[in-house]
């Protein structure tokens, strides 16, 4: 998720463990540990490319990387906390560090957890990567502890977090998936992949793709949670295979090897824009959930060049109202 709500779940996690007295430096030194996994940005940042995109949640949201990265939490604390045993300190970077992997796993971005034994990227895709009832809870009963020391206020940011993501995040993917799974079925398609993704800041409007006979239909999923649900159909698009569309590249160029790794980024959920063949678009995001329009992908090149990743920034501006009518079911 975004890394103010990194920060503010590791400063819970970090104070729920606090004695009295503790509480304070806890929630600092938690905030610190659970938002520094997302540092990568600075040098993913570098690279306009598709390399760029792989360096953010890459081994700094490993599992196997925790303990190193609550050390550098533990020296980039001191610098705020002081009076505090190695040991403590250390205990309360730790559990902040082991949040923020876990917490974006949660997300559909994709997440390396297994790295180095396997790149998978892991995205169960039970909540969005900004949602403010995930923030909004956890800033206020950290801002609670802090103030008060009151770690049983801390503890209580944690069983929100379980509560909104692990019951109701769940809950309502399992719904939209179903639902989605019904249009698919009353379509007639051949279902051979499926995701449903939660829309910006919510758990209501969700987006699902469904891949089909080599094509991927975009529809969208407004949930109720009492009568029907609303369903918006959107369009159906040709997927995206380099090896496939682009058989006269060099397999060892750095175009071919740049595209099958944004491939193995976008989980294989790409296409080409029918208005812009030259875009290869992560399907996964669009600013409308039944669009056709995603948000970033890749600039086409020639085959010695490397593909530069661009953001349509404009589309959310644009469609920012049809959005918010969908979000209340119109």
């Amino acid at each position: 998720m975004d890394t103010m709500t990194q920060g503010l779940l590791g400063a819970v996690a970090a104070a729920s463990l606090a004695k009295k007295g503790e509480t304070a430096r806890a929630v600092v030194a938690g905030g610190v540990a659970g938002a520094l996994a997302d540092s990568d940005v600075f040098w993913a940042g570098l690279d306009p490319g598709v390399t760029g995109l792989l360096l953010h949640r890459h081994f700094t949201h490993a599992l196997a990387f925790i303990p190193l990265g609550a050390l550098a939490a533990l020296i980039l604390s001191k610098i705020f906390v002081r009076r505090l045993a190695f040991k403590r300190l250390f205990l309360f970077c730790l559990a902040a560090y082991a949040t923020h992997a876990i917490l974006d796993c949660c997300t559909s971005y994709g997440t390396p957890y297994f790295m180095p034994f396997t790149d998978r990227r892991i995205a169960w895709d039970f909540v969005s990567i900004i949602d403010p009832l995930v923030s909004g809870p956890l800033f206020l009963l950290m801002a609670g502890a802090f103030f008060l020391d009151r770690r049983r206020l801390a503890a209580a940011g944690l069983v929100w977090c379980v509560l909104y993501i692990g019951v109701l995040g769940v809950s309502a993917h399992h719904l939209a998936m179903t639902e989605a799974r019904a249009r698919a079925s009353a379509r007639g398609d051949r279902v051979e992949r499926i995701r449903v993704l939660p829309s910006l800041g919510n758990l209501l409007l969700w987006r699902s793709i469904c891949e089909t006979g080599g094509e991927i239909q975009i529809d969208a999923v407004r949930l109720t949670f009492s009568g029907p649900n609303r369903f918006y159909p959107g369009p159906r698009v040709k997927g995206f295979d380099p090896a496939r569309d682009l058989p006269n590249i060099p397999k060892d160029s750095p175009l071919a090897r740049d595209l099958l790794r944004f491939d193995h980024f976008a989980d294989g959920w790409l296409a080409r824009d029918p208005q812009d063949p030259d875009f290869v678009a992560d399907m996964r995001y669009a600013a409308i959930p039944n669009s056709s329009e995603a948000l970033w992908g890749v600039r086409l090149g020639p085959p010695g060049a490397t593909p530069v990743v661009e953001h349509r920034r404009d589309i959310r501006k644009r469609l920012f109202s049809e959005f918010w009518d969908m979000l209340w079911g119109g």
